[in-house]
């Protein structure tokens, strides 16, 4: 989850879904700390309270949001994969998800 921010464009975000449940120690290079994060306005979040009808609803408002306004979705929306191209759309991925 923490190679997520040198993955990030500058002003890029990304939403973690989910937790990564091993223990393991992880260290953070200052530089990505410093620079990565802060400097070039990166940011991450995370969410794990979604139900299956949420996401569908969610999914129903940003097309009801491409209706209104064709252009603006699209705009703040970075990357879009289908499921089965998951471990090419992401380079670190190690296998797909479940």
């Amino acid at each position: 989850m923490i190679d997520t921010l040198s993955l990030l464009a500058r002003n890029g975000v990304a939403c973690l879904l989910g937790i990564d449940g091993p223990p393991r120690e992880v260290t953070i290079d200052g530089r990505v700390r410093g620079v990565d994060t802060i400097l070039q306005n990166r940011a991450v979040f995370g969410s794990v309270n979604a139900h299956r009808q949420d996401w569908e609803t969610a999914v129903g408002v940003v097309d009801q949001a491409r209706g209104r306004w064709p252009d603006a979705v699209e705009s703040f929306i970075g990357l879009t994969v289908g499921i089965d191209a998951f471990a090419e759309a992401s380079p670190t991925a190690e296998s797909k998800p479940p």
